[in-house]
């Protein structure tokens, strides 16, 4: 386990959060991404079935997740973040 105390774990709602403020196995849940991504479901859906965004994980029988890593990665590489 990391030795980042565990309130620091929490999703402060900007999409500059660093990646390095989540433990690398972070899941994130639809709603965190959301936020971070600054789209509404509807969006996000639509961009998972165009390919323009990391499809999510199956974490149960009607729960799905994203890597922090691979959300943080994805918005660091859109070109407005740069």
């Amino acid at each position: 386990m990391s030795n980042i105390p565990a309130n620091d774990w929490a999703l402060r709602r900007y999409p500059t959060d660093d990646v390095r403020t989540y433990p690398p196995d972070t899941l994130l849940r639809l709603d965190q991404v959301c936020e971070i991504v600054g789209m509404k479901k509807s969006t996000l859906y639509k961009a998972i079935a165009d390919g323009d965004f990391p499809p999510p994980k199956k974490i149960g029988k009607r729960a799905v997740g994203w890597s922090a890593n691979v959300v943080f990665q994805w918005v660091a590489e859109r070109p407005s973040a740069r």
